[in-house]
């Protein structure tokens, strides 16, 4: 035994053992509490001040078109400027008696058989043929570890056989890491008996499926996207979820809530979103929809729940959920008019060398679901497009003869070259052979399109997508059809470092496509690209094609904007002049003004997931020439994991400060130097990158200060050797070195994994 309130152990283990309802009506639960090594904690109390708190709810059978529900017998009322809602929460004043021996029996104030809505005062029906559910919350006090036990039964002593689980908490934890609401609730289980139907925040349902559908859809609901909102208000504050942005589909029901078999995670109501259809689900999303009017609904008026199956059938539901992209909770891909779902390639890289002179000897393998795809023929009807090679290196530069970074030296903003499938097809920049028994061809780069002599860390990557146009609906469409990219390095050749992991990305993200669809799944091709020699390009814009964007207008040539072009600058412009008039916008603009960041990968990607924690926006802007000026404000972002958890991201020692001697500096400004440069200078500087003049800091200081952005935070890393913001050629000729190793190192002081929160 242990007294809990001296010792709180790291892990403790709670379990309910029996709930019974007597003919009183209040509930008697025994439940134990237990340390890893199976010591009983004593000591626990209940009371206001106590840890032990708990909740009873019933499982109420759909009916009429109506899903299961669960409902709470333990209820308050919340008032407000337009009138009362109930609210259902959990009770803490029973009578507890402790065993001594680490088990307890708790005696619930409630009594189930005379529960009320406390608003109306009708009755909430206790049935004890129904399904209910226990739920232990154990926290506060000296409590490390929380515990929520759930416990479901029958009060009638039958065996449990009326379910709903639609949702496993694992599904939430793989974005989430450990999710965690009210301070102390984690199990969905849980979460689910209080967020009932009928209970609400103000005039905001609160219901679990209402609730983490428009929580979840955020910025992209209907009605948010209409200059709306999506904003709960209670006695504990006012949260605003307007700015929530599902990092993947949101189409994507089976991420949550997966009935398949076999599925990871699979609960016995997770396929719901396709069974059940009802208005308060589907409408959590499809917020536009006025089921009093009929507005925005095909059927018109709907006054209840009961024709929805009807015209919702299960195959139609999953057919406008079906994705575009192939992944492993999204496996219905859109369907044309004649019943084949879009087609799906994959890449494969075997052996990449080096000829006498220097040209990438490329074996790779295309396949089109599943089958051959022969890359050396005219392309299949309704195929157009394709994937395009990255030739990717490192040469010496700061002082590194064999940098630990490519840095695609002497190319324009340091990126790689690229080759198209389509022009060594066509023998312009090289051959293709093959295939051989493997089924692998050859492609034999010329020309130009070769690595520099002297070149290391060499490697070439295979991205971008083919696309297919078939009919759907009537109508020809054509599908990007993203297909995950791949690298791999020279045989023989040293490898850059891999520090993250592409499936831990996954696990949030279920397919990241970046750049239109063009890099996807793949961060050993992104770091080919986003080099330590890399700023954001938005300083170097066409002020004159800029504003003919923003106002519509025709170029100087005569030609007009794309639609794209024209969203993307006038967003830029309204994000940059909030009062100015779009209409009557004329040069001279001042992109020179526009901020600029470091786009090598490790910075970039901390700062976009650490907006949430940063003193300071990180902003940047990006000149895409005719299709428009784009700006990045990522301070939205809201990262979904524990907060400093490096290990949902990367290998198990992939978030050292200890950085290799060899890694680069990152340029923060790509500029000459000179007060008042002229656009023509940014850009002659940033196609002779890395110049002295840029602005670099150094690789660890890089890194962290995305997230550590304030200025103490920046001061400590300078005075530990670290470099922010100074000239290339100061950098290079300092020898400057950081010590952050020497307190945030392995087993150091100030360990990175005793300061961030790892699992």
């Amino acid at each position: 035994m242990f007294d809990i309130r001296v010792e709180s152990p790291d892990v403790l283990v709670g379990a309910i053992q029996s709930v019974t309802i007597p003919a009183n009506g209040r509930p008697v639960a025994n439940f134990s509490i237990r340390d890893s090594i199976g010591r009983g904690a004593v000591g626990l109390t209940a009371g206001s001040s106590g840890q032990v708190r708990f909740t009873i709810a019933k499982l109420t059978p759909g009916a009429m078109g109506n899903s299961s529900a669960w409902q709470s017998y333990i209820n308050t009322v919340s008032t407000w400027d337009a009138g009362s809602v109930m609210q259902a929460t959990s009770e803490r004043t029973g009578t507890l008696v402790d065993h001594g021996d680490g088990t307890y029996e708790y005696t619930f104030v409630t009594d189930v058989t005379m529960a009320r809505n406390p608003v109306d005062l009708s009755a909430i029906i206790y049935d004890a043929t129904l399904t209910h559910r226990a739920v232990l919350q154990v926290s506060g006090g000296t409590v490390v570890d929380a515990q929520n036990v759930v416990f479901d039964f029958v009060p009638n002593g039958s065996a449990v056989s009326f379910t709903r689980e639609v949702v496993d908490t694992d599904n939430c934890n793989t974005c989430h890491g450990t999710l965690t609401a009210h301070g102390s609730r984690y199990e969905a289980k849980y979460c689910v008996t209080c967020h009932n139907p009928g209970t609400a925040m103000q005039a905001n349902s609160v219901d679990m499926k209402v609730f983490i559908h428009k929580l979840h859809r955020g910025a992209h609901l209907p009605s948010v996207q209409a200059g709306g909102s999506y904003v709960l208000v209670g006695s504990r504050g006012t949260y605003d979820f307007s700015g929530v942005g599902f990092p993947q589909p949101i189409n994507n029901c089976r991420k949550c809530h997966n009935g398949e078999a076999g599925a990871p995670n699979q609960t016995s109501e997770g396929n719901h979103w396709r069974q059940v259809p009802t208005r308060e689900a589907c409408g959590a999303c499809h917020d536009d929809i006025n089921w009093s009017t009929g507005a925005g609904h095909v059927a018109g008026a709907q006054s209840s729940n009961m024709g929805c199956a009807g015209c919702h059938t299960e195959a139609k539901v999953e057919k406008v959920h079906a994705t575009e992209t192939k992944s492993p909770n999204a496996p219905t891909l859109i369907v044309d008019d004649t019943g084949n779902p879009l087609t799906v390639f994959a890449y494969e890289l075997g052996d990449v060398t080096a000829d006498g002179t220097n040209h990438p000897v490329v074996k790779f393998k295309i396949t089109r679901d599943g089958a051959a795809f022969d890359p050396t023929a005219a392309l299949p009807a309704g195929i157009t497009g394709g994937p395009s090679f990255l030739i990717a290196y490192a040469q010496p530069q700061s002082g590194l003869s064999t940098p630990g970074d490519y840095n695609n030296l002497g190319r324009s903003a340091a990126q790689p070259a690229s080759v198209s499938l389509a022009n060594l097809r066509a023998g312009t920049a090289g051959t293709l052979s093959g295939p051989d028994t493997g089924g692998f061809y050859t492609a034999t780069f010329t020309g130009a399109n070769a690595w520099p002599a002297g070149a290391t860390l060499r490697a070439v990557a295979l991205q971008g997508y083919f696309s297919q146009t078939v009919t759907v609906g009537g109508a020809s469409t054509t599908y990007g059809r993203h297909t995950t990219s791949v690298v791999k390095g020279v045989t023989g050749d040293a490898k850059r470092r891999e520090v993250t992991v592409d499936s831990k990305c996954l696990s949030c993200h279920e397919s990241l496509e970046l750049h239109g669809g063009n890099r996807m799944n793949a961060v050993g091709v992104c770091v080919t690209c986003h080099v330590p020699n890399l700023s954001s390009s938005g300083r170097g814009m066409d002020p004159v094609l800029f504003s003919a964007q923003v106002r519509n207008a025709a170029y100087p040539d005569g030609g007009l904007p794309t639609a794209e072009a024209h969203e993307a600058s006038l967003a830029a412009y309204e994000y940059f002049e909030p009062t100015g008039d779009p209409s009557t916008f004329t040069p001279p603009v001042d992109p020179l003004a526009w901020p600029e960041v470091s786009n090598t990968f490790k910075d970039l990607v901390h700062g976009l997931h650490g907006s949430h924690a940063r003193s300071t926006p990180f902003v940047f802007t990006r000149d895409r020439g005719t299709s428009g000026a784009y700006v990045f404000d990522w301070s939205h972002v809201t990262y979904p994991q524990v907060n400093g958890n490096c290990a949902a991201c990367h290998t198990d020692t992939g978030f050292s400060v200890a950085l290799p001697s060899t890694a680069l500096p990152s340029t923060q400004r790509t500029t000459t130097g000179v007060a008042g440069e002229t656009r023509a200078q940014i850009l002659a500087a940033r196609g002779t990158v890395p110049n002295s003049t840029d602005l670099v800091s150094s690789p660890t200081a890089a890194s962290c200060s995305g997230c550590h952005d304030t200025v103490l935070a920046k001061a400590h890393m300078q005075q530990n050797g670290g470099a922010l913001d100074v000239s290339r050629g100061a950098y290079d000729t300092s020898g400057a070195v950081e010590t952050c190793a020497v307190c945030h190192g392995a087993g150091k002081t100030a360990d990175v994994a005793a300061m961030h929160p790892l699992p």
